[in-house]
C-alpha cells in the first residue's frame, strides 16, 4: 500500500475517508479477480425461450425475485450486483453469517432451472431446491433441502468425499464423469425436477438422474447424515434457494420455467 499524503487543514475526518477508501477498494475487485465479473456475458431471454415459458429470474441487475432466508427483505450485507452478476463476498467459510441464504420469492414443484455459476479458488456452495420454509428455525440464515452441491472439488477438504462433490446431492448421491471447469472459471447447471423424478446436469450434460420415491434414493439417505430426518426428500413443492457458505461464489443468467 502506497503512503497517501493529505493536506493538514483537512484534518482527521480527511484522513478517516482515505483510510475507508484504501481498504473498500480491494473488497470492490475481490470477484473480479476469481471470476472475473468484468467480461461476464449477458444473455436476456429469446423471444422463444419466453414462448417456452421461461422467466428470468436473474438477468444482471435485478434482484426482486430473491429475499433472504426467513425475511421478505434482500440481504443487506453479503450479497451484491455487480458487473451483471450476482455473487457473495468471500468469508470465514462458516454459512449463514453474512446475509444468509438467498430465497426464490416463488415456490417450485415441477421446474427446470438453468444458470452459469463460479466459485473463488477453495470456495463451497450450492443450489437447493423444494425447499419448506418453515422446516428450518427462525433464526437460522440456512436452508434445509436437497442441495445441487457446488464446491471446489480440487482444494476443498469436504470434497474429499464423494457424495460431496459438485453436482451430486449433497452428503447423500455422488456422481460420475463430469466435465468441470475449476475454480475461479464459469461453469452452467440445469436442475430438472418434474413428477419426483430428478436431473442434476452440468456443463450440458445429465451427471445424475433419480426419483424421490425410488428404493434407490431412501438408500442413499439412509447412508447420509439426514438419515433420521423424514422431512428429507419429502416435499414436491418449495423454494430455490442460492446458498450462503461464507465463500464466494457467483451467479448470472439465471432462468427458471414451470413444466406440467
Amino acid at each position: 500500500m502506497g503512503i497517501f499524503r493529505v493536506h493538514p487543514l483537512r484534518g482527521l475526518r480527511a484522513w478517516l475517508f482515505v483510510l475507508m477508501g484504501a481498504f473498500a477498494m480491494p473488497l470492490l475487485g475481490v470477484a473480479a479477480d476469481w471470476c472475473q465479473l468484468e467480461s461476464a456475458r449477458m444473455h436476456p431471454l429469446t423471444s422463444e425461450e419466453q414462448a417456452a415459458g421461461w422467466t428470468a429470474l436473474f438477468q444482471g441487475g435485478d434482484v426482486r425475485a430473491w429475499r433472504g432466508f426467513h425475511t421478505d427483505m434482500f440481504p443487506t450485507e453479503g450479497w451484491r450486483v455487480e458487473h451483471g452478476t450476482l455473487w457473495h463476498r468471500e468469508g470465514d467459510g462458516r454459512g449463514g453469517r453474512d446475509g444468509g441464504d438467498l430465497v426464490s420469492r416463488e415456490r417450485y414443484s415441477n421446474f427446470e432451472l438453468a444458470a452459469d455459476w463460479c466459485l473463488q479458488p477453495g470456495g463451497n456452495s450450492g443450489v437447493k431446491y423444494l425447499v419448506v420454509e418453515a422446516h428450518t428455525p427462525m433464526l437460522a440464515k440456512g436452508a434445509f433441502g436437497l442441495e445441487y452441491q457446488l464446491i471446489d472439488d480440487l482444494t476443498h477438504s469436504d470434497a474429499k468425499q464423494d457424495n460431496r462433490k459438485t453436482a451430486g446431492v449433497y452428503d447423500v448421491a455422488a456422481v460420475g464423469p463430469k466435465v468441470l471447469r475449476p475454480a475461479g472459471q464459469w461453469n452452467h447447471l440445469r436442475l430438472i425436477v418434474q413428477q419426483g423424478t430428478v436431473e442434476h446436469w452440468l456443463n450440458g450434460e445429465r451427471v445424475l438422474s433419480f426419483a424421490l420415491d425410488s428404493d434407490q434414493f431412501r438408500a442413499w439417505v439412509a447412508g447420509s447424515k439426514y438419515k433420521d430426518d423424514k422431512r428429507f426428500g419429502a416435499s414436491r413443492e418449495g423454494h430455490i434457494v442460492l446458498q450462503e457458505h461464507g465463500t464466494g461464489v457467483a451467479f448470472r443468467n439465471i432462468k427458471v420455467r414451470r413444466l406440467p
